[in-house]
């Protein structure tokens, strides 16, 4: 069948028995999973932090691709998202109470109200990095006042207080580590 190439994957738990994650792809994709916990040490990552850190985990007690299982192949794109959503509502997923998946979508779509909930919490970090950029731009305008302060011998963060921005970027115009 022509466009046949995709399939849906699970991934196994260390007992090789609980199903923890199923993924619909092509190529490589089932075992992308664990390149990206590999690279995710930072954890600026916006997505499911909770299963990377249990990937994490699992790399660290010698968990490998062999834990991961293809259980379908030869799918047609429709087949393959049709297969992954119904593999997913009979698994069923943490959020939803008592299932054993890390999945937060049922297939490719957010179900609304995690949805609502993912961009909340992009807008909190959005919001975060907004606030973090402004007060070391006023940092910046107060650099002389900062530089002044400290040479006087005012803890930094009393000079953060006085000046009435982040003591990390009372550091960052000293050029100092925070």
């Amino acid at each position: 069948m022509p466009g046949a190439k995709y399939y849906v994957y699970v991934y196994y738990d260390l007992d090789r028995a609980t199903p923890r994650w199923v993924g619909a792809g092509s190529g490589n994709r089932d075992k992308g999973h664990l390149r990206v916990a590999r690279r995710l040490m930072d954890r600026a990552y916006i997505g499911n932090v909770e299963w990377y850190d249990y990937l994490n985990d699992m790399l660290s007690k010698e968990y490998d691709s062999s834990y991961i299982a293809r259980i379908a192949q030869g799918l047609s794109r429709r087949e393959v998202l049709t297969l992954e959503e119904v593999t997913i509502k009979q698994l069923d997923r943490m959020i939803d109470g008592g299932g054993t998946l890390f999945n937060l979508m049922i297939g490719k779509r957010w179900p609304d109200n995690l949805k609502q909930d993912r961009e909340a919490q992009l807008d909190q970090r959005i919001s975060r990095l907004d606030v973090m950029e402004n007060d070391f731009a006023t940092a910046q305008r107060k650099a002389d006042q900062v530089r002044a302060l400290d040479a006087e011998g005012v803890d930094r963060a009393e000079i953060a207080r006085r000046l009435g921005i982040g003591r990390t970027s009372v550091y960052r115009v000293l050029g100092l580590a925070a």
